[in-house]
């Protein structure tokens, strides 16, 4: 008997249903670019397009969570997940979601000039903390493989935007290129973080 696993036929109700809310979360996007494109600068565009991304993560995580094969080949498992660990990605994937409304609000809340800055930096604060209590919750919990992968992102975000920021800050003292604000160091720093996972995660899956 042949052990050649069957492929499975894909799911064309998700697929439609990740394109439609990829195509919304794309076109609000493009038209917050747009309709600001006088007072957005390319940070924004860099924010506007991680939480983007986010978005579209949480919502791919959050509906692979009700399908135990789908999910364990996610987290890279034989067995199919359980329930607590479904209920974990659910609130992985809220985390993610947002992430991703803490990296565009500020931009928002800029343009629209709206609320007051305080109230609305009490958005961020509350992101803060809620990260925070979360990663050091997780922490605890996950098993070791899972808090591998993590430290090998870390590392390589730390590595790669450290060299970088080296790079930069010392052109930038020279006078040689304009200076950044801590706003677009942020948000490079978050777009490395994101691309990183998705380099260290694809390695492990090929492995």
């Amino acid at each position: 008997m042949s052990n050649t696993a069957i492929p499975q036929r894909p799911d064309i109700g998700q697929s439609l249903i990740r394109l439609l809310v990829g195509a919304v979360l794309g076109g609000g996007a493009l038209w917050l670019y747009w309709y600001y494109a006088d007072a957005i600068r390319w940070s924004d565009g860099v924010a506007i397009a991680v939480a983007l991304i986010c978005f579209i993560a949480a919502f791919r995580l959050f509906t692979e969570s009700f399908h135990p094969k789908k999910l364990a080949r996610r987290m890279e498992v034989e067995d199919d997940t359980t329930p607590k660990e479904a209920s974990a990605a659910r609130l992985q994937a809220v985390l993610m979601a947002v992430l991703g409304v803490a990296m565009v609000w500020p931009v928002i809340a800029t343009l629209q000039g709206w609320p007051a800055p305080v109230w609305a930096y009490a958005v961020t604060a509350g992101f803060i903390l809620i990260r925070i209590g979360y990663t050091f919750a997780m922490w605890k919990r996950t098993d070791e493989f899972v808090r591998q992968r993590t430290k090998n992102v870390a590392w390589w975000t730390y590595f790669v935007s450290q060299t970088a920021l080296i790079a930069y800050a010392c052109g930038e003292r020279l006078g040689l290129v304009t200076a950044l604000t801590a706003w677009d160091i942020m948000v490079l720093i978050q777009a490395t973080s994101i691309a990183t996972a998705a380099f260290v995660g694809r390695g492990k899956t090929a492995a």
